[in-house]
């Protein structure tokens, strides 16, 4: 983290891509900017579309924020 100018407190952003099967891990740096960290390919399960109920096997499909612990 120290050498891309970023805090272990800083937010991060996590993208998910359903088509694609992959997850970006985003974090802030110092300047306020997001910078891609990782990007890492996820196995397939369930179908392209939305969470319609518990167990389908459908990743949800919405924007989610989490509160800062302290």
């Amino acid at each position: 983290m120290t050498e891309k100018d970023m805090d272990l407190q800083s937010p991060i952003l996590i993208r998910l891509f359903k088509q694609e099967a992959e997850v970006e891990i985003w974090k802030q740096d110092r300047s306020g900017k997001f910078a891609l960290l990782k990007t890492y390919r996820l196995p397939r399960s369930g179908d392209l579309g939305p969470k319609v109920r518990e167990g389908d096997r459908q990743a949800p499909e919405d924007f989610m924020r989490s509160r800062r612990r302290r």
